[in-house]
């Protein structure tokens, strides 16, 4: 048994989208510096306040920070006869369920992240990060069944 617990988006949401936002977004941002002189605001070309372009580099920022908090902890994760595993893309790990000491799930990013938190460091770092599969949910504020499947695997029981 060869079970993918992890989106068919991962490699996409961890690796391209960061890519072609930060290119294109960035882009833009060196754009308006470099043509600050070209652009028209209120009808005057070239008289764009400073104020605003840092205000846009900012923005900028923040945007690349919060995508690479997000995206880049991100693991495929499957199940293979009682053991995860567990890969970056580069690199993979094989970890027993037995070495699982917590299961939560962030239900209010997007993505629904799902954390694996370990006993201890196993070369992958001591939780692991994933997104689940997706599915249509009417009731966004219930954990996704990889949560609990996890749990039951470890022989842990649910937060209270």
């Amino acid at each position: 048994m060869n079970d993918n617990i992890s989106s068919a988006w991962t490699f996409s949401t961890k690796y391209v989208f960061p890519a072609i936002w930060i290119m294109v977004c960035g882009q833009l941002v060196v754009s308006l510096f470099l043509n600050h002189g070209k652009l028209v605001f209120d009808g005057v070309k070239g008289a764009i306040p400073a104020s605003v372009e840092y205000m846009f580099l900012v923005m900028f920022l923040i945007g690349a920070a919060t995508i690479f908090w997000i995206s880049m902890p991100l693991k495929r994760v499957r199940l293979a006869d009682g053991t995860l595993l567990v890969s970056n893309y580069i690199e993979e790990w094989r970890i027993p369920v037995t070495l699982i000491e917590r299961v939560s799930q962030n239900r209010w990013v997007k993505s629904r992240p799902i954390t694996i938190r370990f006993r201890a460091d196993l070369g992958c770092g001591t939780s692991v990060k994933f997104m689940p599969r997706h599915r249509w949910r009417v009731r966004f504020w219930r954990e996704d069944p990889e949560v609990n499947e996890l749990r039951r695997l470890a022989g842990l029981h649910p937060p209270d």
